[in-house]
Formats: structure tokens, C-alpha cells, sequence
């Protein structure tokens, strides 16, 4: 255990070391910055004459000198890493060290400067860390955490051009850390064409964007459901009343919910078509739109408690962006951790059989074959009763006849002389 404790020190130096660096490069790169606007100010005074020829340099400066800052993420402040790993938030972490980290710096920092025109609810957050520095909650670092090594990618995928580029990873939506292909920090991918520091920075938007965009989803199964809501972490069902269609009104609502609790998982049913198992249950008019929210099972959970498949909530108030999103926090910030299976209970409902969907037309027909059986059912057992009276009463008819007759005999062999 001594070894291991010394070389934990040793690395937890060797981290220290690198974050002094690293601030020590960013003052050199402020210090750069206000060099180059100074420049560009005294070419203003002085050239004036050449400033039709020289607008294209001041605009590059003066963009990558207003480009969106950097937030050093420290690994050994929770806070901090808790922005990165659990609010679920968009961002693009770029890893301290590589050869080529300082142009992997300038195409993450354009980017954040293209992304300040994307939608505030869609903006991708930039951060720098040192994925080498231990975490104080495991003692591994972000590398060994995620198997990240400088020739693979931690999904067993062989990465190319790894002594050109650095290590960036984005995360997103509650999800699990994904590396960032090389080829988005190469000027020249797969042998193609040489791209610009601005293609290069779209380029990198465009795929990170593509991977953490949020859109209204629909389920439409059962299958569907239990895959992509009830087995992942944590989401929620809006049952429209409206039928398929959203109005903007509700669709403004939706996109507002789904903003606003990025690691929950929300999901529309049209509840003209489709009827949910669990919608007769559920609080409210079903006219309204209605909310219902699930949470998986932990695997502690699951030990105790075998039978419960899910954990579910209703929601009870009106169906507004910010009491549904005071509901998914609610429902969010029970601790599955901490809080023993029976105070889980006092907060959520413990399913043990799936919740379903299927289409109106087939509901009402199974209804409606139900409906059937029960009648033939009722009229069955009717008919077996209609049987057993009249059994009964045959029964009692023959007792009577069987007493008159013996009666009859009796009085009979009374009558005989003796």
C-alpha cells in the first residue's frame, strides 16, 4: 500500500507541475493576444492608407482575441467536474499535452466562436483538463477511467495521426464521454483536401452538434418503449391529447422541458391513436396533455428487490415548461445511492410488470373480444345454473312422487282386512 501511496503522490505532483504549465502558457497566450490587438491598433494610426488591404488580418485577430475563453476544468474540484459529467450539458473537453495541442486549441477555440450564433439552449461549453491527473474519487485519471490510450479510442478502435493531434472528447445528455475522432483536429483528413482553421472548426461544430442536438422523439411500440425509455436512466412521456400533430405552443413546451433536464430521456405518444397501459391510472383529465416519468433500477436496487422492473411518477400539476421541469427535479433527485429501497417507495411507484402501448382500433377491438368473452362467460354460467335448478327441481318433483307413493302403499295395506 506504500507504493501505491507514493506513486499516487507522484502523479498528483506530476498533475500539479502540469497545471502550473498550463496557466504559464495561457498567460503567454493572453499576453500574445493583447500584442496583436496592439498591433493592429497602431497599423490604424499609422497605415491608415493600407487599411482597405489589411481588414482581413484585423478581423482574424480581432475574432481569435474575442473568441469564447476556455474554462480550466481542475480534476480535483467536484463542483467543477460535475458541470463536465452530470449537468448534461453539450461540451467539448479538450486534454492537456500532445504535440499538436496548440492547434487543437486554436480549431476548439473557433469553434466556440462559430457556436455563439447557435440557439443559448444548444451552445456547446469548451473546456481544457488534465485527463493524466488521478481523480480523487477513484485515484485513476480520465484516460484510465474511460480506457482512453493514444492509440485507441476506448471503443477498442485503432486511432490514426496520434502523434499529430490531442486528445478531446465531447459528452452530452446525461450520456457516457465519447472520444473525438483525430481526423477532426487533421488539416488534411484522409488525404484530402487541406481545409481552412475555419472549415476545420465547422467541421468539429458540425459533428459534436450532430451527436448532442436535442428533437421531440415519439414512441410507438412496445418494443420501443421498453428499449428507449423504461431500461435507460431516467425519462419522461408526454401523452398529447392533441393526436400527432403538436401545436407550436406545445411544441415550444416540450423543447423547454427537454432543455431544461437534458439527462432525462422525453418522449411524445399520441394518445388519440395510442393507448398507454398506464393511462387510466394517471392524474388529470385525458383530454389534457399528461406527464409520466421513469426512473431504472440500480443494481443494489435490483438485489433487494427483485420484482420491481422500473420506478414511476405521475406528474400532477399543469402542463407548463417550468411544472414539469420542477417535477422531472423532483423525481430526479431521489437518490438511489443514499436512500434505502423503502424510502424510494414513499417517493416513486414500483412497477412489476412493463407498461405497454398499442394502437386504438386494436384496444378497442381486444376490448371489445373481452367484452365478448365475458357475455359468453355470464351467459354460460347462467345456463349451467338455469341447468342445475332445473335439476334440482326434478329432483324434488321425483322425492314428491316417490313419498306420494309410499304414502299410497302405506295407506293401502291399512285398508286390507285382517
Amino acid at each position: 500500500s506504500g507504493g501505491a501511496g507514493a506513486g499516487r503522490r507522484r502523479r498528483m505532483a506530476a498533475a500539479a507541475a502540469r497545471r502550473a504549465q498550463a496557466e504559464q502558457e495561457a498567460e503567454r497566450s493572453s499576453n500574445s493576444g493583447k500584442r496583436r490587438l496592439n498591433l493592429v491598433f497602431l497599423v490604424l494610426i499609422v497605415g491608415g492608407g493600407a487599411l482597405p488591404m489589411l481588414m482581413p488580418l484585423i478581423d482574424g485577430v480581432l475574432d481569435a482575441a474575442t473568441a469564447p475563453g476556455l474554462v480550466r476544468v481542475e480534476v480535483d474540484e467536484e463542483d467543477e467536474l460535475k458541470q463536465v459529467f452530470f449537468s448534461g450539458q453539450p461540451w467539448i473537453v479538450l486534454c492537456d499535452g500532445g504535440s499538436a495541442h496548440s492547434g487543437a486549441l486554436a480549431t476548439v477555440r473557433r469553434a466556440g466562436s462559430l457556436s455563439t450564433k447557435m440557439d443559448p439552449n444548444e451552445r456547446i461549453r469548451l473546456a481544457t483538463m488534465d485527463c493524466d491527473a488521478p481523480l480523487p474519487s477513484t485515484g485513476k485519471t480520465v484516460k484510465e477511467r474511460f480506457g482512453w490510450t493514444d492509440d485507441n479510442d476506448g471503443d477498442g478502435n485503432k486511432q490514426k495521426h496520434k502523434a499529430r493531434t490531442a486528445l478531446a472528447f465531447w459528452i452530452a445528455n446525461g450520456g457516457s464521454p465519447s472520444r473525438i475522432p483525430v481526423g477532426y483536429f487533421v488539416s488534411v483528413p484522409n488525404g484530402g483536401q487541406r481545409l481552412s482553421a475555419e472549415a476545420m472548426a465547422s467541421h468539429l461544430l458540425d459533428y459534436v452538434y450532430g451527436n448532442t442536438k436535442l428533437g421531440i422523439r415519439r414512441l410507438s411500440t412496445s418494443t420501443h418503449l421498453r428499449q428507449n425509455c423504461m431500461k435507460k436512466r431516467a425519462c419522461a412521456i408526454v401523452l398529447h391529447a392533441g393526436g400527432r400533430q403538436l401545436s407550436n405552443a406545445t411544441r415550444d413546451k416540450v423543447k423547454s422541458m427537454m432543455y431544461s433536464n437534458r439527462r432525462v430521456r422525453f418522449f411524445v405518444v399520441d394518445a388519440k391513436k395510442l393507448k398507454f397501459s398506464l393511462e387510466d391510472k394517471l392524474p388529470g383529465d385525458k383530454r389534457d396533455n399528461r406527464v409520466v416519468m421513469f426512473r431504472r433500477p440500480t443494481k443494489a436496487q435490483s438485489e433487494v428487490d427483485k420484482s420491481v422492473l422500473v420506478w414511476a411518477k405521475a406528474h400532477r400539476g399543469s402542463f407548463t415548461a417550468d411544472a414539469v421541469s420542477d417535477f422531472v427535479s423532483t423525481v430526479m433527485a431521489v437518490d438511489f445511492k443514499e436512500q434505502p429501497v423503502d424510502a424510494v417507495r414513499k417517493e416513486l411507484i414500483g412497477l412489476r410488470k412493463w407498461p405497454s402501448l398499442e394502437g386504438r382500433d386494436a384496444a378497442q377491438r381486444r376490448k371489445m373480444r373481452r367484452e365478448e368473452q365475458a357475455k359468453r362467460a355470464e351467459n354460460e354460467k347462467e345456463k349451467r345454473a338455469a341447468e342445475r335448478r332445473a335439476d334440482r327441481q326434478e329432483s324434488r318433483s321425483k322425492e314428491r312422487e316417490r313419498r306420494r307413493r309410499e304414502q299410497m302403499d302405506r295407506e293401502a295395506e291399512q285398508a286390507v282386512p285382517q
